[in-house]
């Protein structure tokens, strides 16, 4: 079912396809309410450009710099929303989630060279860091 619009438009919900995998192809054609089509053939389909490329109509193909995960797209190197040790790694395989391949060491500037303390002596340092990857950044001191 669609709506009109106006003369050279119309308006029309694709089906609900939750829980299945990209692509969808689709054939539209506008029929009025006495049942014969006044429109050609349209072949509509719906894919997602991270990890899908399509030349023709339903005719597509998985990217080789992508991952196609639990029916979602990601880009080559995207996180695991749900453990950042976990990314897209195309090279080992497109379908599941690769252990991180690298992770830059924090930065962490003005540490002094030396620190002499005596019993019982209070000590205090301000410490700056910053993570390559914007991850949050733990100091602990044993």
């Amino acid at each position: 079912n669609a709506q009109f619009i106006n003369l050279y438009e119309i308006a029309c919900l694709l089906p609900n396809q939750r829980g299945f995998s990209l692509p969808f192809h689709y054939q539209l054609s506008v029929t009025p309410n006495f049942g014969v089509d006044v429109s050609e053939t349209v072949e509509f389909t719906v894919y997602d450009s991270v990890c899908q490329t399509c030349d023709r109509p339903g005719h597509c193909e998985q990217k080789e710099n992508a991952c196609f995960i639990d029916g979602i797209c990601y880009r080559a190197t995207a996180t695991n929303s749900q453990d950042w040790c976990k990314q897209c790694v195309p090279t080992e395989t497109t379908l599941a989630w690769s252990e991180r391949t690298h992770n830059s060491m924090p930065v962490v500037s003005d540490l002094p060279r030396r620190i002499i303390l005596t019993h019982g002596e209070t000590f205090s340092l301000k410490l700056n860091g910053i993570d390559p990857e914007n991850r949050p950044i733990r100091f602990t001191m044993d």
